[in-house]
């Protein structure tokens, strides 16, 4: 389920990335565009599609509190450390455990 959450979320970007490349690749002068220009298209193009990147984030989100949720229900509760010497101790004929009721 998480993969493909992520797969939904790639096939948002890789076509954002290529134009954001491609876009700045015909504004230079000499075929190759510089870090900066693709960096501007990018986030023109993130702003173009920012509702469906953040749905995909939310669905992701939501997915891993899920996922987190349960693994922390099903891990084992701590029991408490009990001291024994508070209700068990050495009498005449062995031990004496503690009894609450007397």
């Amino acid at each position: 389920m998480e993969e493909e959450s992520l797969q939904e979320l790639d096939k948002i970007l890789k076509p954002i990335i290529d134009r954001s490349y491609q876009a700045a690749k015909r504004e230079s002068y000499n075929g190759t565009p510089s870090g900066k220009s693709i960096l501007e298209h990018f986030q023109v193009e993130i702003d173009n599609t920012r509702v469906a990147i953040s749905s995909q984030f939310y669905k992701i989100d939501k997915l891993m509190q899920h996922n987190a949720s349960l693994r922390k229900s099903s891990a084992k509760p701590k029991q408490p450390k009990v001291d024994s010497k508070k209700y068990v101790r050495e009498s005449n004929g062995g031990y004496q455990v503690f009894n609450g009721m007397k």
